[in-house]
């Protein structure tokens, strides 16, 4: 969304999420839910790591989210609204992602879900663990860039 609009970035997120909700689906319909926590697990994965872009693909935020809302719906739709809500407070999308990539398996472990189903779904949102690093590169990034286009940096945010 940063280099080509919001519009670009919603039709991502969208086929993004997709990545992750029609694998969880299929393995929903056609397995049950342990394989349906490993194909998600796997599908974040693949996103982060893909073999074909020499493993450096996304954060796996969205992939997480729509195999998330497949996998356990209201947690999932609270976690999404934890997000924009972040988001719009924060104006930094890496701090909604890193807010409900906590959230998503405490919320789950609270809500009484299987041990098994929260270390999965722990799998599935650390999959992409470097998230937190990159997450918090955003933050910085996006704040210099927001000081810059004041320009008013601070002097330990310029660039001399």
């Amino acid at each position: 969304y940063r280099t080509a609009g919001k519009r670009a970035g919603v039709l991502v997120g969208v086929i993004d999420a997709l990545k992750g909700a029609v694998p969880v689906g299929v393995a929903l319909l056609v397995a049950g839910r342990p394989e349906a926590h490993a194909v998600w697990v796997a599908a974040v994965a693949g996103h982060v790591w893909p073999v074909t872009r020499r493993l450096r693909g996304g954060k796996g935020v969205a992939t997480a989210g729509g195999g998330g809302l497949l996998i356990s719906p209201l947690i999932g739709i609270a976690c999404g609204l934890l997000f924009f809500a972040v988001v719009k407070w924060g104006r930094v999308a890496a701090l909604g992602s890193l807010s409900i990539a906590i959230a998503f398996p405490i919320v789950s472990a609270i809500a009484g879900r299987p041990g098994w189903e929260v270390a999965a779904e722990l799998g599935s949102l650390r999959s992409w663990s470097f998230v937190i690093s990159r997450t918090f590169d955003d933050f910085w990034l996006g704040t210099k860039q927001q000081y810059e286009r004041w320009d008013a940096a601070p002097p330990a945010m310029r660039e001399e």
